[in-house]
């Protein structure tokens, strides 16, 4: 005797919040973790703009942390925000390429497009529309419908496009990162040629000025090397040591009409360290008489000004003044 099969049970009213997104759900899924990862591994090639490398950081806890959530447990309120949080990441790559970001320490001009962040753009642009098609497909609306952890089946494919563009994005974002800072960390050697070439836009007399300016500050900077001695000679710090650099200024110097004297910088940089303050750097200041639009030139390209007009300063004497915080926007 044959059964009659029962009949099916009606879906539920919205359908399953897998089986409705089909290919959209590994793919929202997975290209927000890839891009995420890629992020998480071009943090250090940025280590010297502490602002920029904290919005990558950021920028990759919420590509990973959404997208793994949204793995475990997906819903809408989850599409959402794994959408809203790629596509800030997506804008913020767009006009860092077209025409940089005034305000971010490191994106203040325009760079080219490169392999690591296009390919981390293009992930973060694919997990938009693959969680705007996930969320359409939903029926929309922001009510939060939880589900079961999503199923292996359907994430091979999606899996193996999306490590073909994060494996070499996060492989060449990682060479970078060591390059730079084995060029960072390289010394120059004063009694050696000193070669700043390569450089687009650079004449041969600004070539030959920033080389001469880079041999002279090498040469007499030394003398300085002890802290003790630049403050018996009358710099005075100017209290931002909690920042890991610490910069001693003789006030003096900044109106006697001679900017690029490297016996006598206008600011002593020394990185605070465990073992002690190490001299890093000069640091040579115009009077406030000069705006960035009328610099002088001394190397073009190879010699940038810049201005630090985010400071709050208070006076600690008669010559000297201590940064005491920063300006609000």
């Amino acid at each position: 005797m044959s059964e009659i099969p029962a009949a099916a049970s009606p879906a539920p009213a919205g359908g399953s919040i897998v089986g409705r997104a089909s290919v959209a759900v590994p793919v929202a899924v997975l290209a927000s973790i890839g891009a995420g990862l890629v992020h998480a591994g071009v943090i250090g090639a940025h280590s010297e703009h502490v602002t920029l490398a904290r919005l990558f950081l950021v920028s990759a806890v919420a590509q990973l942390s959404f997208g793994v959530a949204a793995l475990v447990r997906p819903s809408r309120l989850l599409v959402v925000a794994l959408a809203a949080a790629n596509a800030v990441c997506v804008a913020a790559w767009a006009v860092s390429r077209l025409v940089g970001i005034s305000f971010i320490g490191g994106l203040e001009v325009r760079e080219p497009a490169a392999f690591a962040d296009t390919a981390c753009a293009a992930l973060g642009l694919l997990a938009v529309g693959a969680a705007l098609l996930w969320w359409r497909r939903l029926g929309g609306g922001p009510r939060s419908v939880g589900g079961g952890p999503l199923r292996a089946a359907g994430f091979g494919l999606p899996g193996l496009a999306v490590a073909l563009l994060a494996v070499p994005a996060l492989a060449i974002g990682s060479t970078h990162a060591d390059d730079h800072s084995q060029a960072v960390a390289k010394p120059y050697d004063p009694s050696q040629p000193i070669d700043l070439g390569g450089t687009a836009g650079v004449s041969s007399k600004q070539r030959k000025r920033a080389e001469d300016l880079v041999k002279r500050t090498l040469v007499d900077l030394p003398h300085f090397a002890d802290p003790a001695v630049a403050q018996a000679e009358g710099w005075q710090s100017i209290g931002d040591g909690l920042t890991g650099f610490e910069h001693y200024i003789k006030w003096s110097l900044i109106d006697d009409g001679d900017f690029l004297d490297a016996k006598a910088p206008e600011s002593l940089v020394y990185q605070v360290t465990p073992a002690g303050k190490k001299l890093v750097s000069a640091m040579y200041i115009l009077p406030p008489s000069y705006s960035l639009a009328a610099v002088p030139d001394v190397g073009g390209p190879l010699t940038q000004w810049h201005i630090h007009d985010n400071l709050c300063m208070t006076p600690i004497g008669p010559n000297g003044s201590r940064v005491v915080g920063i300006t609000r926007a």
